[in-house]
C-alpha cells in the first residue's frame, strides 16, 4: 500500500529455485534467482488505484517463470471504475522475459512481453454497473506480438452475426503515463471489407470506458 495503490490478495503460495552454486546467505542473489524461477499457485489479487478510482482484479490460475519465459493463466481478469466493468475470461499469456528484469515491476514485464508473446482470451465483455451483464461481443481472441508488431484474430458480432476478423498493428508503452498504446494499421473484416474506421466504430461501441479510450485508429489502455 502507498499513496496511490492498495493491493489485497488471498492466501498466496509460491515456490522458487536458487542457483546450485549459491552456498551461503546471499540475499540479493537469492531474490534475483527466486523472482526469475518461480511458480505461483492459484490466488486472487485486487489492485485498487486510489487516485484514479479504478480497480484491477485477477483470479489467477498459475504463474510460472522459467528459462526466461513467463507463463500466465487466469480464470478471469476485471478492469473496473465507478461506471463500467470490463471482463476478460480464460486468459493465457506466454512471453519471453529478460533474466534481469523484476517480475514485480509491471511495466518491465509489459515491455518484455511486447517483444515476443502469445495471448489468448476466451471472451471480453463490457457493461455499465447499473445494468445487467451484457453478452460478450468479442470472443476467441488470439494476439501475437513480435518486436511491438501485433497480429490479432478474433470472433466479433458484425452486422448481427458472428464473424472472424484479423487486425494488424503496433504496440508501445508510455511508461510515464502508465499506458499501453495500440495503433491499428489494417484489418480484414467479413464480406471482403477492409476498413479500420468501421472496426474502430464497433470496438468503441463495446469497449469504451475510463480505462480504455479509442480515438481514430489508436486504442489507449490506462493501467
Amino acid at each position: 500500500s502507498n499513496d496511490q495503490y492498495f493491493i489485497s490478495a488471498s492466501e498466496i503460495n509460491m515456490n522458487c529455485a536458487k542457483s546450485e552454486d549459491v552456498k551461503e546467505l546471499d540475499i540479493p542473489r537469492l531474490k534475483h534467482d527466486c523472482l526469475n524461477r518461480f511458480k505461483l499457485n492459484p490466488a486472487k489479487v485486487t489492485l485498487n488505484d486510489k487516485t484514479q478510482k479504478t480497480q484491477f482484479g485477477l483470479d489467477i490460475k498459475d504463474i510460472t517463470i522459467k528459462d526466461k519465459l513467463l507463463y500466465f493463466t487466469a480464470n478471469q481478469a476485471t478492469l473496473s471504475n465507478t461506471d463500467t466493468v470490463t471482463i476478460l475470461n480464460s486468459v493465457l499469456l506466454n512471453c519471453k522475459k529478460e533474466a534481469e528484469t523484476d517480475p514485480l515491476e509491471v511495466m518491465q514485464i509489459l515491455r518484455d512481453c511486447l517483444n515476443f508473446s502469445r495471448l489468448s482470451i476466451a471472451d471480453i465483455s463490457n457493461n455499465k454497473r447499473a445494468l445487467e451483464k451484457s453478452p460478450s461481443t468479442i470472443q476467441n481472441i488470439l494476439i501475437n506480438s513480435d518486436s511491438g508488431r501485433l497480429n490479432t484474430q478474433a470472433i466479433i458480432k458484425f452486422l448481427g452475426f458472428k464473424a472472424k476478423v484479423i487486425i494488424n498493428g503496433n504496440a508501445s508503452i508510455n511508461e510515464a503515463k502508465k499506458q499501453i498504446i495500440l495503433t491499428i494499421t489494417d484489418t480484414r473484416l467479413p464480406l471482403g471489407i477492409n476498413s479500420v474506421k468501421l472496426l474502430m466504430y464497433f470496438l468503441k461501441k463495446d469497449l469504451i470506458s475510463k480505462n480504455i479510450t479509442i480515438q481514430n485508429n489508436v486504442i489507449t489502455i490506462n493501467l
